[in-house]
């Protein structure tokens, strides 16, 4: 009896191991997919062209493209190999140094501010100077702060001590700059203003116009023909411009301005969308098992837009709605049809009694048929706490399936029941969004590596051949006769600006690694030799992603772990 006990409580205790096994493997994997698949995942197309050369170790001149625009991209892991070219999922990545790095990277908007000013003071090597060199710079720092500024950084590898140690100091410097900038809100606190009669100064006049943003952003505000603008600073300073004086003012947040016309002044007077400067920026990365990670950064440009309705001195308190439509992570009204999309509409009110709980309904309509696109309709209850804000509306689409069209987000607002404002302009810029044209796929390059590369021992080899004939100089280790050297900032080896790499472009001084052993000279022997890479590796252009093979994890331990329990209750029962 006791003997039958003990093997019931020894199978109960090992099947409640196993399964806690398993549902730690499956959660792991849940987790992963979590992070791959939260908010801000987006698809990009993810490629190279040149491989660059830097003292004994190498990288590749990587880009992403989205929504038709390039951005230069980052290797933050240098010894593990290349993913393959094509479509790839990015997820957010919020680590401040690897953040912040990326912003002050060669092809992004701190480079110019700061960090170019800061390098033509520091001593580099002649392989870190230039266009070629600035980005090279730039991966290294970013591998740097990936590994989090271990000692035994990846970064490092390849890099003689004088390049490390200038390498830390740039780090220094830039953790000294201010972050970058953020995605905040940007918005108006009335976007439909009616003007009225001010009897002191017999003119019309509007009420003030109040920019609600982060400290540090402005935007430009263009002086209407036959208006004048008053700005009025957070000081209670106020300065008048008419058209003469100026063709737009900065307005910054916190500052509010109004408009005067004279009283003849009649019609409605429609802003443009006005960009808020600086743009937010985040950073991102695109994760894939067994190779480089790789980060990039997306600038996202929020805007604002107003209305002035002269001519009348009816009261302005009415609840009035605006709305500006635009993609979810960059802010774009150019969106390229690629999977699923969310557009994002912010609606602005205004005259609303606080407290009240009111409800703003959107949908999408095709402009050029003027039909809803069918299953668009959303809606969004709120409370205001003041009598102007905003609320956003998200619209997730298939953008395939829309590219060419022209759509236009539909508002109105209700109290209740009862329909208190509405937007429906079908010609209203800040409403459309537009999906243009996927464009084809780039074709795979063939890889300009060996077809059987030789082993490393052939390598050093060669190497210590090389050695023997030519003479080594440890105080320039990159001399005249390596051709992949910089010579002038405008080589044509260099990597250009972000969002003109040539997608035809075909690197025309690329050295093989066997050519680069025999070719480089080293000032010290102990120096790592760049490893070979496989050229499938470089031909790989498969879309499968780290993120879809975590997906996968995840649901296969869920699978597991149901067969596991369905396992052990067969067993129980057999020992019946």
């Amino acid at each position: 009896m006791t003997s039958k006990k003990r093997k019931g409580l020894d199978l109960r205790r090992g099947i409640a191991i196993f399964l806690m096994f398993v549902m730690c493997w499956s959660s792991a994997g849940v987790v992963t997919m979590e992070e791959a698949f939260a908010s801000g995942s987006i698809t990009v197309r993810y490629g190279y062209t040149k491989m660059l050369d830097y003292e004994y170790f190498h990288t590749h001149d990587f880009y992403v493209k989205y929504n038709k625009k390039k951005w230069n991209a980052y290797c933050v892991e240098p010894k593990k190999d290349l993913m393959g070219r094509g479509k790839h999922a990015a997820v957010r990545y919020n680590d401040a140094l690897v953040r912040k790095v990326l912003y002050y990277s060669y092809g992004y908007p701190g480079f110019e501010l700061k960090t170019e000013k800061y390098l033509k003071g520091v001593h580099r090597k002649d392989c870190f100077k230039g266009n070629r060199g600035n980005y090279v710079l730039s991966h290294l720092l970013l591998s740097y702060a990936y590994d989090n500024k271990s000692s035994g950084s990846d970064a490092f590898k390849g890099l003689s001590d004088s390049s490390e140690k200038m390498l830390k100091r740039v780090m220094k410097q830039i953790q000294k700059w201010p972050a970058p900038p953020k995605d905040s809100k940007l918005r108006l606190d009335q976007t439909v203003i009616k003007a009225s009669i001010n009897e002191e100064t017999d003119l019309q006049e509007t009420p003030a116009i109040t920019l609600k943003a982060d400290s540090g952003k402005s935007i430009q505000v263009p002086i209407p023909e036959e208006t004048k603008l008053i700005r009025c600073k957070a000081n209670g300073e106020e300065e008048i411009f008419s058209p003469e004086d100026a063709e737009s003012v900065t307005i910054s947040s916190g500052d509010n301005f109004r408009f005067t016309a004279e009283l003849e002044k009649d019609g409605t007077y429609q802003s443009p969308q006005l960009k808020g400067t600086p743009s937010g920026f985040q950073a991102y990365i695109i994760r894939k098992s067994g190779k480089q990670n790789v980060v990039f950064g997306l600038e996202k440009k929020r805007s604002v837009a107003f209305e002035i309705q002269w001519g009348t001195s009816e009261d302005s308190g009415q609840p009035e709605i605006r709305t500006s439509a635009s993609e979810q992570e960059s802010g774009d009204k150019e969106i390229e049809a690629n999977g699923t999309v969310t557009i994002v509409d912010e609606v602005t009110y205004s005259g609303l009694t606080p407290g009240e709980e009111y409800t703003v309904t959107g949908r999408l309509m095709d402009k050029e048929s003027n039909t809803e696109l069918e299953g668009s309709e959303k809606s969004v209850n709120f409370t205001p706490e003041e009598a102007s804000g905003t609320v956003e509306i998200e619209f997730e689409i298939d953008s395939d399936s829309l590219a060419g069209k022209a759509l236009v987000a539909f508002e109105r607002l209700y109290l209740g029941e009862e329909l208190i404002a509405s937007h429906e302009d079908l010609d209203d810029e800040a409403q459309t969004v537009f999906i243009t044209e996927p464009e084809p796929e780039e074709p795979t390059e063939e890889s300009e590596e060996p077809t059987e590369p030789s082993s490393e021992d052939q390598l050093l080899n060669k190497q210590e051949e090389t050695d023997e004939t030519t003479p080594t100089d440890e105080t320039n280790p990159t001399d005249e006769t390596n051709p992949t050297e910089e010579t002038t900032p405008s080589d044509e080896s260099t990597p250009i600006e972000a969002n003109e790499i040539s997608d035809e472009e075909t690197p025309t001084d690329e050295i093989t690694p066997a050519e680069d052993i025999q070719k480089k000279t080293p000032a010290k022997t102990s120096t790592p030799v760049r490893q070979v890479q496989n050229s499938q590796e470089y031909r790989d252009s498969s879309p499968i992603t780290g993120d879809e093979a975590h997906l996968a994890f995840a649901f296969m331990g869920m699978a597991a772990a149901l067969l596991a329990i369905g396992c052990c209750l067969a067993f129980r029962k057999s020992l019946r």
